[in-house]
């Protein structure tokens, strides 16, 4: 082959060399786009710079969070009983030194908190507010910011001591790593804020590293428990910080049933002995469109109703009586009438059991109320002196007289069984749907 010809044939060969590493690359570029269409979905990517919040609607995760606050405070409690224990010679006694305390309280803080605020063990309580005393915290609002790692919730309630007696508002912010199953805290000045939404949370999203304290383990939620623990908050809300309590009434029930603030600060006095021993005897549950609601009922046939939109978003009525719902209407009108009457009697010593003396004496027959109790003032000193602080209704036979039920009754006092009971003859008047009047033997 001549020099001609092979310079020919090189440049044809470069040729087909160059057109078929452009279709290469051309190809390579094509499917890089491809991949990225599949991979970018926008819905996927995390904006780290984010500080958006959202309420908590998972009540597992909820409660879990709550159980994490609860460790911090018990741990920052320096008499917590956790820290003593029986010394050399058998004497119960704290056995853990200031230093090793510190340390436990140290574990539990984030990293960026320790960091940011130069905390070591050694200055940790010139940085930290410790605290001398069991303390119980209940919480009010949770909000968090959601990331692929962590998970950061900023904790919004109050603490009480063990006598319910209001100590102070605190905001908490808590890291969950979700990968290693741990927890962190940052204490938060309550003082810069009037709001759990005036917080923003800045989320750095650092794994949390294990320790011998700040292991998490999911909160076990059910009904039960979902009930316990609305008594239970709502109990600590009435006593340690009422003008709260009154926030969560329904609205209508409230006026209805109080009216005012000053009326239902005079239920709370009245009625403190029963408030603070306060505990779940009973419960039901029902789903509605929109909302749950939850049926308490304490030791003593109180009721207490909450209509739960969100976690911690409730509205609570007292009883059942002041306003009465479509569920109880219906099952009321399934009743003979002295089915009606013996419903009427029982709601009749609701109120007086919960010292509601204002709708007791509006069911009184008008004849009745002129002849005894001209005004409510009588009424209510009559109550105080002739009924029980707590009564227990045993009818004992009922008969009627036309349209008059009338029901022979003892009223035992459910504070002292050793107490003589007394007789008590009441005689109900059905009235329009579920109106009723009301006399008994002065």
């Amino acid at each position: 082959m001549n020099v001609k010809k092979m310079i020919i044939v090189v440049i044809i060969v470069i040729i087909i060399l160059i057109i078929g590493i452009t279709i290469m690359i051309k190809y390579l570029n094509n499917k890089s786009e491809d991949i990225q269409e599949e991979n970018g979905d926008p819905g996927l990517v995390v904006d780290y710079e984010s500080k958006t919040t959202e309420e908590v609607t998972d009540f597992v995760k909820y409660y879990t969070v709550i159980n994490c606050v609860d460790t911090y405070i018990d741990t920052l409690n320096v008499n917590n009983t956790s820290y003593y224990g029986m010394d050399e010679n058998d004497n119960y006694t704290i056995i853990f030194s200031n230093e090793e305390i510190n340390q436990n309280i140290y574990d539990l803080l984030s990293q960026d908190y320790i960091e940011e605020n130069q905390i070591s063990v050694d200055n940790l309580r010139d940085k930290i507010e410790i605290l001398e005393e069991q303390v119980i915290f209940t919480p009010l609002k949770m909000n968090v910011f959601m990331q692929n790692v962590i998970e950061k919730y900023v904790v919004y309630g109050f603490l009480t001591d063990l006598q319910n007696n209001f100590i102070k508002e605190i905001y908490v912010f808590v890291n969950l790593d979700i990968s290693n199953h741990t927890f962190s805290i940052e204490p938060i000045e309550s003082s810069t804020y009037e709001n759990i939404d005036e917080i923003e949370i800045i989320n750095n999203n650092q794994p949390i590293e294990k320790n011998n304290l700040n292991g998490v383990t999911d909160a076990k939620v059910n009904y039960e428990f979902l009930c316990k623990e609305h008594l239970n908050s709502f109990k600590k809300m009435i006593l340690a910080v009422p003008e709260i309590a009154y926030e969560y009434l329904d609205d209508e029930y409230k006026q209805e049933r109080f009216g005012n603030y000053e009326k239902f600060s005079e239920y709370l006095t009245e009625n403190h002995n029963n408030l603070f021993s306060l505990t779940l005897a009973e419960y039901q549950v029902n789903t509605y469109e929109g909302y749950r609601e939850y049926v308490c009922v304490d030791a003593k046939g109180n009721y207490y109703l909450f209509e739960e939109t969100n976690i911690m978003d409730y509205k609570v009525q007292l009883d059942t009586y002041t306003i009465k719902s479509e569920k109880f209407i219906e099952s009321y009108n399934t009743l003979k009438d002295s089915e009606k009457a013996s419903v009427n009697v029982d709601i009749f010593m609701q109120m007086i059991n919960t010292k509601d003396y204002s709708h007791a004496y509006e069911v009184l027959s008008e004849g009745f109320k002129n002849n005894y109790f001209p005004t409510e003032e009588d009424f209510k000193n009559y109550v105080k002196e002739n009924f029980y602080d707590y009564n227990i209704l045993h009818i004992n036979n009922s008969t009627n007289e036309g349209t008059v039920y009338i029901f022979r009754s003892t009223l035992a006092n459910g504070e002292n069984a050793e107490t003589e009971n007394k007789e008590k003859n009441f005689n109900v008047l059905l009235g329009e749907g579920t109106d009723f009047t009301i006399s008994f033997n002065v």
